[in-house]
């Protein structure tokens, strides 16, 4: 009996010597303190392997390849182009993807109505791999798109949407009426991904609803140009009675708009692209579906600028 307990009482020494020693270590060596410099290096090795992950499970298109970006960009990323640098060029652009990510999160969850959310398409014969952000029933697309004060002012004035904007959620209409039994048809991890829950949709209305995230901008040169302009869209908004000034919903009528032509321009897009893919080619540069506003962003800008 007195082993044992003196054999405790060795053993309760111990543990207590060894967590004075931990806390003497911890005192001793305590934690750096936050700074922009040590934030801004974490946050480019974060987005250099964040990006990198990206490009090495990217298999085939999606629907920003189509709606937004320069076609040479899946190009360059599905060929396997390497990159002497995989991180953004304008860092602050993972605050955005971050906001718009945590809002879709939060509206997804939050409204009931929506039927269907983060809806997967794996669409081989074309090529193409996207996510649909909401249904409403069978014939109800809903897209949620976030946005700075300068893009917002614009949606608000003109009461449309981004052009590239509307042509993914017209990407989106036409692959679920035309490929929703090529889809349910491929085997996916029903555990990571929800596929179309209908056999067959057909897409009346689109809704766009944007979301201005503030200072999440990379459009103004000081804050205080940033607040101004808040103030002027708030005022516009009539925010005093309206405390989601921030949130924007356009509709759009299917069965009296004809949006056709922007539906071939997607489909032209998809087959060129493949064309390009096929033949293991990057499009030259006065190719009809180059957009050079897209460079800035664009993590194969070097590659690009030397090939013709």
């Amino acid at each position: 009996m007195l082993y044992n307990e003196l054999n405790e009482g060795l053993m309760l020494n111990s543990l207590i010597e060894n967590n004075v020693e931990k806390k003497n270590v911890k005192s001793n060596n305590p934690p750096a303190l936050f700074s922009v410099e040590n934030f801004k290096q974490d946050l480019k090795d974060k987005s250099s392997a964040s990006n990198l992950n990206f490009i090495e499970h990217s298999e085939r298109l999606n629907a920003y390849d189509v709606a937004h970006s320069c076609i040479r960009t899946p190009i360059f990323r599905l060929l396997g182009t390497p990159l002497p640098d995989y991180s953004d060029n304008w860092l602050p652009v993972k605050l955005r993807s971050t906001f718009g990510t945590a809002f879709h999160e939060f509206l997804q969850n939050t409204y009931k109505d929506f039927t269907e959310t983060e809806i997967y398409l794996r669409v081989p014969s074309l090529n193409i791999s996207v996510k649909i952000d909401c249904l409403i029933g069978t014939d109800t697309l809903v897209e949620i798109k976030s946005c700075g004060y300068t893009d917002y002012a614009k949606i608000l004035k003109s009461g449309r949407a981004r052009s590239n904007d509307i042509n993914q959620a017209l990407l989106y209409k036409y692959l679920l009426e035309n490929y929703t039994q090529e889809t349910k048809q491929q085997h996916v991890d029903l555990k990571k991904y929800s596929v179309p829950a209908h056999d067959s949709y057909n897409i009346k209305t689109i809704q766009m609803i944007y979301a201005c995230h503030e200072l999440f901008s990379s459009d103004y040169n000081s804050l205080d140009q940033a607040i101004s302009e808040s103030k002027e869209l708030k005022k516009q908004l009539n925010s005093k009675y309206n405390y989601m000034w921030f949130l924007k919903v356009i509709n759009y009528d299917l069965t009296t708009n004809d949006f056709s032509s922007h539906v071939n321009i997607i489909n032209d897009k998809i087959k060129e692209a493949n064309s390009y893919l096929t033949n293991k080619t990057v499009p030259p540069l006065t190719h009809k579906y180059v957009d050079k506003t897209k460079c800035f962003f664009c993590l194969y800008k070097n590659p690009c600028s030397k090939i013709p």
